[in-house]
């Protein structure tokens, strides 16, 4: 009976050691595949934001003026000659605007008359006077609701996001205006801001193949998708880095189209992340579902990238498993042996160590006294001690210490002696030379005719994990070129900050910062000397900011300041303050050119009826859009 009870410990042992190991490996798989849903979605959101904020600042500008929406009242409702002059007219009043937005990346700028016909194409102004209705579901939608919309839309001659906005004159609708980027520079953008991913739009097929007509199909060739079917893909041979190895995404798409996952993934219409392993790298696929005015899936963005995090999982998953088999081994052995051979331990010592020298963890066994009566090669050497100071020793004393700001905590090891608990988890073991450095402890008694003979412990240096774990939270709140909070960091901070108005009635401020002609010191000076600008003028703005001042970066070369507890014009001279000194300031680049700049800055003032951070930031930008086009290097209030 007992010889059965001893073959079975370790199979239980190793049973609960391969349930525990794959679950914690299958729990980090989940959260690191949620955060990458998580990032594809914060990084669409984020492009599609920068042509919105472009699309307000026309309709600002442009398409609520009285003037412009006189025209185009008059225009519709003209007949020959004279509908063609001030179609004409609309068409040279706007070209400026409609070249700044071709800038920022639109492709189409369109009126539309109230009953659905196109009036004037930016794009194509020679072609007017179209039925519109029965390919775009908007408009129909728009003539009912009067409301402005963003939609995903398959269109006969364009596939991609479209802003519409309804135009009035004394709460008649007038016509409407609609501003579009393709999906194919929204994933270019994409790319630019993480070239180590490649993107892709799929497309739902029966739209396009209904819809679109021929001559865009030929301009644009549309194949069918290897990864999911009744989707077509374009341009399917680009690669979706310039620089590093290239994502194979013709390999990975037919793997991830039999991955576990991708079914429920798609039937839940929810963004969704998948990963899988080729040529001995994992990967990772990103699902971001886009719908269309029907709130339909129309497309879905599919962000490849590296997964080297997943790799380093997996082998340590494997690893882990491997020495815990070991260990599991070592320990039925010395269960084995101090059942028959207590007395007999020491002189085995030898014996055991050719054992355990082939674990690369640490392992000792204290006595029924809690004297260490046992230590393996690997202990020695992660500890700094020789075996003869470490056996007969307080080994606890010794090497045991709960954290680097260790209080006296009781021992889990001593306690698993008194109670026969098996105990698990993360501590702080000291070399001999006096640093610290985390291990992983796992403690299992020795139970000899049903009474505690000692415990084993078995240990493992986890600096590096500790140090992943560390960097992983790290990139969660921090932009690593410069240090500031991230995106993501920022917008909590000014979420709670709003929390906080609405409970104290305080004042506080945002402001947004952008550099002139950025562009300019990238194309003259390099990226690498754009980056040491960014670096510098982050410094620079920490030493001007107070301590309660929330610094951080929106993405490219926007900042954004938090400013607790001021008003306006107090918001106005910090502004004016690190505008002076980044003004009277200058960086070096690696050739060691000095490099001036300015900065533009926009600021607003928290409302009490304030509830979204987005709009915060969108007022902010509104200011900042005012100071740019007032001459940059100035400071403009919303």
């Amino acid at each position: 009976m007992r010889r059965f009870v001893y073959l079975l410990v370790p199979v239980v042992f190793a049973l609960m050691a391969y349930a525990h190991l794959r679950e914690v490996r299958d729990t980090t798989v989940k959260q690191y595949l949620a955060q990458t849903t998580a990032l594809s979605e914060l990084a669409l959101t984020y492009s599609r934001g920068r042509f919105d904020t472009a699309m307000s600042v026309f309709l600002n500008e442009a398409a609520n003026n009285d003037n412009i929406k006189y025209l185009l009242d008059s225009g519709i409702k003209a007949e020959g000659n004279k509908r063609d002059l001030l179609r004409a007219q609309l068409h040279a009043d706007l070209t400026a605007s409609y070249e700044r937005l071709q800038s920022e990346g639109f492709t189409d700028l369109q009126f539309h008359t109230p009953d659905g016909y196109s009036y004037l194409r930016f794009h194509a102004p020679d072609r007017h006077d179209d039925f519109l209705l029965p390919y775009r579901p908007s408009l129909r939608l728009l003539a009912d609701s009067r409301q402005p919309m963003d939609v995903f839309e398959v269109g006969r001659l364009f596939i991609g996001f479209r802003h519409i906005q309804p135009l009035f004159i004394n709460e008649r609708l007038i016509g409407s205006v609609e501003m579009a980027v393709s999906f194919q520079r929204v994933r270019e953008q994409l790319t630019e801001i993480e070239p180590g991913n490649s993107y892709q739009f799929l497309l739902r097929a029966n739209p396009v193949e209904s819809v679109t007509l021929n001559r865009y199909r030929e301009r644009q060739p549309l194949l069918q998708s290897q990864l999911l079917p009744n989707y077509l893909v374009i341009d399917e041979t680009a690669k979706g880095s310039t620089t590093g190895t290239p994502i194979p995404r013709d390999r990975l798409a037919p793997l991830f189209a039999e991955a576990e996952g991708l079914t429920e993934g798609l039937a839940s219409e929810k963004a969704f992340s998948l990963s899988l392993s080729l040529d001995g790298r994992v990967y990772k696929a990103a699902f971001v579902p886009v719908f269309d005015v029907d709130q339909q899936v129309a497309a879905y963005l599919v962000s490849y990238g590296d997964a080297p995090l997943l790799a380093r999982v997996e082998k340590d998953y494997r690893h882990d498993l491997t020495v815990g088999l070991l260990v599991i081994s070592v320990i039925s052995i010395l269960l084995a042996v101090l059942s028959f051979q207590h007395n007999r331990l020491r002189r085995n010592n030898r014996s055991m160590d050719a054992i355990s020298a082939a674990v690369g963890e640490g392992i000792f066994v204290l006595g029924h006294r809690g004297e260490s009566v046992y230590v393996n090669r690997s202990a020695c050497q992660l500890t700094g001690y020789s075996p003869e100071e470490l056996l007969n020793s307080d080994i606890h004393s010794l090497i045991h210490r709960h954290g680097p700001d260790d209080k006296g905590a009781p021992c889990p090891i001593l306690k698993t002696l008194q109670t026969g608990v098996p105990y698990e988890g993360d501590e702080w073991f000291m070399h001999r030379d006096g640093s610290g450095f985390p291990v992983v402890v796992t403690s299992r008694p020795m139970i000899e005719d049903g009474h505690i003979a000692g415990v084993v412990t078995v240990f493992r240096d986890i600096t590096e994990r500790k140090k992943m774990e560390e960097r992983l939270a790290r990139l969660a709140t921090v932009d690593e070129l410069t240090g500031l909070l991230n995106r993501r960091a920022l917008m909590a901070a000014i979420s709670a900050e709003i929390a906080r108005l609405h409970r104290s009635g305080a004042n506080s401020a945002v402001m947004m910062i952008d550099f002139d002609h950025f562009k300019q010191i990238n194309d003259t000076y390099g990226h690498d000397a754009g980056d040491r600008v960014l670096q510098h003028v982050s410094e620079l703005a920490r030493q001007c900011l107070r301590e309660t001042d929330v610094l951080g970066r929106i993405g490219g070369e926007e900042l954004a300041v938090l400013l607790p507890d001021t008003d306006i014009e107090g918001a106005r001279i910090l502004a004016e303050r690190l505008r002076e000194q980044v003004e009277n300031s200058t960086t070096r680049s690696e050739a060691g050119d000095e490099i001036s700049m300015t900065l533009s800055v926009g600021i607003c003032e928290l409302k009490q009826n304030e509830r979204d951070a987005s709009d915060l930031l969108r007022r902010a930008d509104g200011a900042l859009y005012k100071a740019k086009h007032s001459g940059r290097n100035r400071v403009e209030c919303a």
